[in-house]
């Protein structure tokens, strides 16, 4: 029960470390945040089940409560995913329009020196 209990609150902590990382990247994890915290009430749950001394009814909330911090991770994860892409994305942008900038320049320059002299 102790191995179970420990895992639980690792997943929980593991979570909730991805998550902080998103949410201080900008990300949205709102909706991740409140599982966590359906989560952590498993892990309460589990702790004061274990008075009843029925192993398997403090599995059964040790598996709960992992099945809820397994999709925390994948949702900050998936946000981390997405915070790269945009970032990609956006350095992407820039190089296009540093280069759309340069070629205007150019352009211009280009006509000033071809333009007649009075």
């Amino acid at each position: 029960m102790l191995s179970g209990l420990t895992r639980l609150d690792s997943a929980i902590k593991d979570a909730d470390h991805t998550l902080s990382v998103a949410e201080s990247s900008g990300m949205e994890v709102s909706a991740a945040r409140l599982e966590e915290d359906q989560a952590r009430d498993a892990l309460t749950k589990a702790r004061v089940t274990i008075h009843s001394f029925r192993k398997e009814l403090v599995d059964h909330d040790i598996q709960e409560g992992l099945k809820i911090a397994e999709k925390n991770m994948l949702a900050g994860k998936a946000a981390l995913a997405d915070r790269d892409y945009r970032r990609r994305g956006l350095g992407w942008a820039l190089v296009f329009i540093f280069a759309t900038v340069i070629g205007l320049f150019l352009y211009i320059r280009q006509i000033e020196r071809n333009a007649p002299k009075t």
